[in-house]
């Protein structure tokens, strides 16, 4: 017996939305009429469907309130970086409330965490920072000179490559 089964009403919906093409934006009265029940952006159904359709079809949904959902394109893909412009301002609030801790009152191995917890965030802000883009851009586009002359994806491919193995001796 299968651990999970998808509802007939996510299926139904997932079947209809991956015949869309990229840039189509279908109405709720369209998936409504489809499903034979109201469908609207808060249906769990829908976003089933499209959590569904990213991970087997390849296929971006955006759900637009009163409105209905619409196919991202592959330019508008690559525009979403709201996890980026989230994630200064997330880091800022924590670094202004940590600096609030007496850390001298704190047991050492909540110490150690707290130091590699700031570590982190300064690191992760050093490059979210704009002076960091602007290398990061000079370099992708190959005009960079301080920086080695290879090619920035095979750099970013050989950092999230797994770590090896060490060889017993």
């Amino acid at each position: 017996m299968p651990l999970f089964v998808r509802a007939e009403t996510t299926d139904r919906l997932i079947r209809y939305l991956a015949a869309f093409d990229k840039g189509t934006t279908v109405t709720y009265g369209d998936l409504s009429k489809t499903l034979g029940a109201p469908v609207t952006s808060r249906t769990s159904a829908l976003r089933s469907a499209r959590i569904a359709l990213q991970k087997e079809h390849a296929q971006v949904w955006h759900a637009e309130p009163g409105v209905g959902v619409r196919r991202l394109t592959d330019p508008q893909m690559a525009e979403l970086t709201w996890w980026l412009r989230g994630a200064r301002g997330k880091l800022n609030r924590g670094r202004n409330q940590g600096s609030v801790a007496d850390v001298a009152v704190l047991p050492a191995d909540q110490q150690v965490r707290f130091a590699i917890q700031n570590v982190q965030a300064e690191l992760a802000l050093q490059a979210l920072a704009r002076p960091t883009a602007t290398r990061l851009a000079k370099t992708v586009r190959g005009n960079a000179n301080d920086l080695p002359a290879f090619n920035m994806v095979e750099w970013a491919i050989t950092l999230m490559a797994p770590p090896k193995k060490r060889q017993k001796a």
